[in-house]
């Protein structure tokens, strides 16, 4: 999975804001993330597996697996509804 061409990630008032500049994508507009989002965001947008996010939140935060996947999978669904992941 990887988030598609034509979305920049920024920061503005100290909130990581994901905006679309490429105005034929589904999306136009902007999404506000918040810590968990905009680091799963960083790795999609190098290209990664669910399993890899889920390892990633398990390592980085110390939390349980389920919240892990809980957590990752609303994030990506939400992206991948939205026509931003792929």
């Amino acid at each position: 999975m990887k988030i598609v061409p034509g979305f920049v990630l920024r920061e503005v008032a100290g909130k990581s804001v994901a905006i679309s500049i490429n105005p034929a994508l589904p999306f136009r507009g902007m999404l506000s993330l918040n810590s968990t989002a905009k680091f799963l965001w960083d790795m999609l947008s190098e290209g990664c597996e669910r399993e890899d996010l889920y390892t990633a939140l398990v390592n980085t935060y110390g939390i349980d697996r389920e919240i892990a996947v809980r957590d990752a999978d609303a994030i990506v669904d939400m992206l991948i509804q939205h026509g931003i992941l792929a």
